[in-house]
């Protein structure tokens, strides 16, 4: 699964807040869109958590790859 179609459906199966902020996380926003999300993760520390960790599973997934 593409890492488009991985954000399609994790934003047609989860909470809308959690994907928006896995497409932050991959960097599939415009920018006004990032700049809110942004903003938001500046004054909420769990979400902040929840995207550090969905970037560790994109590096991760980028390594075995070998990308």
């Amino acid at each position: 699964m593409s890492n488009i179609s991985k954000t399609e459906h994790l934003a047609s199966s989860a909470n809308p807040l959690d994907a928006l902020l896995a497409a932050y996380s991959v960097g599939a926003l415009d920018r006004a869109t990032h700049a809110l999300v942004a903003s938001h993760l500046l004054l909420n520390p769990q979400n902040r958590q929840f995207v550090a960790a969905l970037e560790d599973l994109a590096a991760g997934e980028v390594a075995r790859v070998g990308v």
